[in-house]
């Protein structure tokens, strides 16, 4: 069930995934500083 996506949708989700992404390496990156 894939239609060919339009660039904005995509670029939309690739956006939010990266900032997710970005999001968690950063909390998990205190996380350690805090813990050692």
């Amino acid at each position: 069930m894939f239609n060919t996506p339009r660039w904005g949708d995509d670029i939309a989700v690739v956006t939010g995934l990266y900032q997710l992404v970005t999001t968690a390496i950063r909390c998990n990156v205190d996380v350690v500083g805090h813990v050692s």
